[in-house]
């Protein structure tokens, strides 16, 4: 859970989704999409979060078994 503030950072998700010329896949966990609370204790982290929500909402989603 120590490496979430990093990933929530809006500015990093923006660019690391931006860049991608043809196609971008984002590969995430019930961790990452739904943290406990205190994960989100800062507004940085919130507005990370959202971002990643809204673009998990728009895009084409599966469930995978390993």
């Amino acid at each position: 859970m120590q490496h979430l503030p990093f990933l929530f950072q809006r500015r990093r998700l923006n660019v690391g989704i931006s860049r991608a010329k043809v196609l971008c896949i984002v590969l995430s966990s019930v961790d990452v999409l739904r943290p406990p609370l205190e994960m989100l204790s800062n507004t940085d982290s919130v507005e990370g979060y959202t971002f990643l929500r809204a673009y998990e909402d728009r895009a084409w989603s599966g469930q995978f078994e390993l």
